[in-house]
């Protein structure tokens, strides 16, 4: 793995070489974003339900919280110290669970569905 700041030329170069197995650009702004912010539950469409033989997944995050979005897909929650509990302060925790239950949210609103399992494995947090 190599972080660097390097011009186009050199990417070029690069995306040449057998060896490397994957160029990542650097992230950049959601501009669509601030719209998913007006969404409310009653706006989402309908969700799937979860599958019996879905693989579960463990994240190690900031926590994770009761949201609607999870529901049924939370398996447990543990705070370490204990004293820490399970609340997601940040927020990050939950949206990580998020990503591995849905992938692209964006996406399936678009398409109109949520899918929580389907032919490529989806994760329960």
């Amino acid at each position: 793995m190599l972080r660097a700041r390097i011009s186009g030329n050199v990417i070029q170069t690069l995306l040449t070489v057998e060896d490397v197995a994957d160029v990542d650009l650097p992230p950049e702004p959601d501009i669509a974003t601030g719209e998913a912010f007006e969404l409310t539950i009653a706006d989402l469409p309908e969700m799937d339900d979860i599958e019996e033989n879905t693989p579960v997944i463990g994240i190690i995050d900031s926590g994770i919280n009761d949201h609607p979005l999870l529901a049924g897909a939370i398996v447990g929650a543990i705070g370490v110290p204990e004293r820490l509990g399970t609340a997601d302060d940040w927020g990050h925790g939950t949206r990580v669970a998020g990503v591995s239950l849905f992938g692209d949210l964006r996406d399936q609103i678009a398409a109109g569905a949520l899918v929580r399992a389907d032919a490529s494995p989806r994760a329960r947090s």
